[in-house]
């Protein structure tokens, strides 16, 4: 029988056979599902604002890290270079990885900041469900300004000019200044009094100045005495300035009226005998210099130290502001004569202004006639002893606070204020004394109300219930 002969249901056996038995050799079919990436640790520490994190993730293929965006506080890679706040990062394509980042708080006080770590899947979308959150306190930079100098400490009117100059920590944005100061004080941007004049008792620019930099101002004092002007330095915020960590200086300003030259002359009377020698000295205060005029009688002669002035001729020589002449005087008739040296103090811009001038008046007397005397009465030799009664000396009454005051005021009780402020460097550190009630002591007071839970009176007036206070801290 052939194959062709065979049944039918024979080939069918064969191949249901073939079938089975390649459906038992090949490799069965499973549905895989891959794991979840996941966070196994992510820790962070941090020493000031040097923040460092670890991190380990399994099953991941990799991470996006952030940390948020708050207000006066940057993020800096160890490089310096800036680091986007709120923008996804990835740091390393490893599952394990470290980093330090500088978080620069100038913001005044400690902060609180939260880094966020979420792993990638397979296909790199982030797993959110996997998310991890870690959370440091940072601390506010201590110095925020670095340096702060003054050109001088004492301005006059002849030299009206000061240059500040600064630099902020390397972190801090920018600074401004705030000047402390008097009504009279009028407080000029640049080197003349044409600039723009300056406020005194707040921020002094509505925009930040730089990092580093100098600036010249010219002042004047319209008051009768100098007065002391306080300048603060202080760092800038991103929505402002930082007004308590400020770094202050003081610098005196001479009034305009008490820089008016004067001289004295010494003596202001000379008597001499025909040929003799004597010596006239001056000192001239606020004045650059000085000239010399000689008037004489007809018949006397003076010779003076410099032969350019003579009693005939005066010169245009102008003399140290401090400093002597010698003076030969001569009768020329044999009689008493006289003279004149007069001293004029020149002001700043070189004028004379003849009622600021001395004068020392030269009586020449002949060899033969002796000079007149002044008469001196005698001390009696008789002298009566009065007891004298014994004082007893009270302790001096502690001040006693009777007015409301407030910002703007300027008397005996802001003084006593100020000095009984500056004893609490907590409450007061610019420590000025001025008896004028400016911004820096109404600060102060504020800060006192909240030590003392000082309720009732208006913020920053010293109204009855703060005098209570003041009163009890004087005893």
């Amino acid at each position: 029988m052939t194959p062709l002969q065979k049944p039918l249901h024979v080939h069918s056996l064969r191949g249901a056979l073939f079938f089975l038995i390649l459906s038992l050799l090949a490799p069965p079919y499973v549905k895989v599902s891959a794991e979840a990436p996941t966070i196994t640790s992510f820790v962070a520490t941090n020493n000031t604002i040097l923040m460092r994190f670890a991190w380990e993730i399994s099953n991941g293929g990799g991470h996006s890290f952030s940390v948020p965006c708050i207000p006066n506080i940057r993020y800096y890679k160890t490089d310096f270079s800036s680091f986007a706040c709120g923008t996804p990062t990835s740091i390393s394509t490893s599952a394990s990885a470290a980093f330090e980042l500088f978080a620069a708080n100038y913001s005044g006080g400690p902060t609180l900041v939260t880094a966020y770590l979420t792993p990638l899947d397979g296909s790199g979308t982030p797993f959110s469900e996997a998310a991890r959150a870690v959370s440091l306190t940072i601390p506010s930079i201590t110095y925020p300004i670095d340096t702060f100098d003054l050109s001088t400490t004492t301005i006059s009117s002849a030299y009206p000019t000061l240059t500040l100059s600064w630099s902020t920590d390397k972190w801090v944005p920018g600074a401004n200044f705030i000047f402390e100061c008097r009504p009279s004080i009028t407080i000029y941007e640049g080197t003349t009094l044409d600039g723009r004049p300056l406020p005194c008792g707040t921020i002094a620019y509505s925009t930040a100045l730089p990092t580093t930099g100098g600036r010249q101002f010219t002042f004047k004092n319209s008051g009768t005495d100098a007065d002391t002007v306080s300048i603060s330095i202080i760092p800038s915020l991103d929505d402002g300035f930082d007004q308590t960590h400020p770094t202050t200086k003081s610098v005196v300003v001479r009034a305009t009226k008490e820089e008016t030259p004067s001289i004295t002359v010494t003596p202001e009377e000379v008597m001499l005998l025909s040929k003799a020698t004597t010596t006239i000295s001056w000192v001239a205060k606020n004045s650059p210099g000085v000239r010399i005029a000689l008037a004489c009688a007809n018949n006397s002669t003076i010779l003076l130290g410099d032969p350019s002035i003579t009693c005939t001729r005066n010169t245009e020589k102008q003399f140290p502001p401090t400093g002597s002449i010698t003076i030969v005087g001569e009768s020329k008739d044999g009689g008493r004569t006289s003279a004149t040296l007069e001293i004029f103090p020149a002001a700043k811009d070189g004028t004379y202004v003849l009622g600021l001038s001395k004068k020392a008046h030269i009586i020449i007397g002949p060899i033969s006639q002796p000079l007149p005397q002044k008469e001196v009465t005698p001390i009696s030799p008789s002298v009566t002893l009065v007891p004298v009664p014994t004082k007893t000396v009270s302790p001096t009454p502690a001040f006693r606070f009777t007015k409301t005051i407030r910002r703007g005021s300027e008397n005996n009780d802001v003084t006593e204020l100020q000095k009984l402020l500056s004893r609490f460097p907590a409450i007061y550190p610019e420590k000025i004394v001025l008896g004028y009630f400016g911004a820096a002591t109404e600060r102060a007071v504020a800060r006192l109300k909240v030590k003392y839970k000082i309720v009732g009176d208006p913020v920053g007036v010293v109204g009855p219930k703060t005098r209570a206070v003041l009163n009890s801290l004087s005893k």
